[in-house]
């Protein structure tokens, strides 16, 4: 499956947020990502583009490091 959005440069820090292991950069990492990701957000309505997947990915990437955030706990267990 295409993900044209992968190169956008977003993905990269959110990639480098969800592969994070150590515990003290973690948090971090979910701030950069958040804020790249919500960059885009803002320049794809600025540009009221109507990239509808993007948007969608954008979404779940953002409710996937919330969920990180919130359960970082249990990441701890599971390494």
């Amino acid at each position: 499956m295409s993900r044209p959005w992968e190169r956008q440069p977003w993905a990269e820090p959110y990639h480098a947020a969800i592969l994070e292991s150590d515990e003290n950069r973690l948090f971090s990492q979910i701030e950069v990502a958040r804020k790249a990701i919500d960059l885009r957000i803002a320049e794809l309505w600025c540009t009221r583009q109507k990239d509808t997947v993007e948007m969608d990915a954008l979404q779940n990437a953002l409710n996937v490091l919330r969920l990180l955030e919130k359960h970082e706990p249990l990441r701890k267990g599971a390494a």
